[in-house]
């Protein structure tokens, strides 16, 4: 149905617009009757809203994660990335967000571990503060994300993982670090302090493609902020690639963009 869309449930049985594999699957009745009364978890189990350990999820919270283990088990590309995704809706929900900078503004925030082909590997609903394991560092709102999402990522094989600046924090950067996992983001001026560039201005007179960069030590790792100046000034900050090498640029020069 997700793939055929028809304006109503009967319609995929009507004798004109019938789609067989559902015919032949049940019968329209039996549909019905099995969405009107399908369950996924024991509601007398439910913890009230005002208790530690509510969940917003937790009547289909066992088949969110009987899906997250299909996805789990399916192998990983070596570029990931952590970003967010709305799923439109127009229900009456308290988990419904609004984003206006998504295209569809109000729906489920998810949270999602994707690779450049566009597969998800994992996903977590936002419903609240991320729960993490006891053994998992308490990072802040936004790199706990990047945490949980990256648990299942095999360590010390190479995996890249890269995200925007909602995530991106000095400590989540050690963390994934010193966890095997090479991280990359771009990042907020105010998220790496002592940490001087030259003004835009300043940039803008030396010309589009202008790249300066900063090292430093942090907890036992080096980490590089790359300020870049296209239209605007980009930033992004790397603990296993920085600005170089910039021969690569002189290849575009030569040979033009890929």
């Amino acid at each position: 149905m997700s793939v055929a869309h028809l304006p109503s449930t009967r319609i995929y049985w009507s004798s004109t617009l019938r789609v067989t594999t559902i015919t032949e699957a049940m019968t329209c009745n039996r549909f019905e009757e099995i969405k009107r009364f399908v369950h996924f978890n024991d509601n007398t189990k439910q913890q009230n809203r005002d208790e530690p350990g509510y969940d917003k999820l937790f009547k289909i919270r066992p088949f969110l994660e009987k899906v997250r283990e299909r996805y789990l088990l399916v192998p990983k590309e070596e570029h990931l990335a952590v970003d967010e995704q709305i799923i439109p809706t127009k229900a009456r929900s308290t988990l419904k967000q609004y984003n206006p900078k998504k295209p569809h503004k109000w729906g489920y925030k998810v949270f999602v571990l994707s690779g450049v082909s566009g597969f998800s590997y994992d996903f977590d609903f936002f419903s609240g503060p991320t729960n993490l394991q006891p053994y998992q560092p308490d990072l802040g709102a936004s790199s706990n994300v990047v945490v949980k999402l990256t648990e299942s990522v095999p360590r010390n094989q190479n995996y890249k993982v890269f995200f925007d600046n909602w995530f991106t924090g000095l400590p989540l950067l050690v963390y994934l670090s010193k966890e095997g996992i090479l991280p990359l983001g771009t990042v907020r001026k105010n998220r790496v302090p002592d940490c001087e560039f030259p003004k835009e201005s300043m940039m803008k007179k030396k010309g589009r493609g202008t790249i300066m960069e900063r090292v430093a030590r942090v907890d036992g790792v080096d980490v590089s902020v790359v300020s870049w100046y296209d239209n605007k000034i980009v930033t992004t900050v790397s603990t296993y690639v920085g600005s170089r090498p910039k021969e690569y640029r002189n290849i575009q020069q030569l040979y033009g963009r890929c």
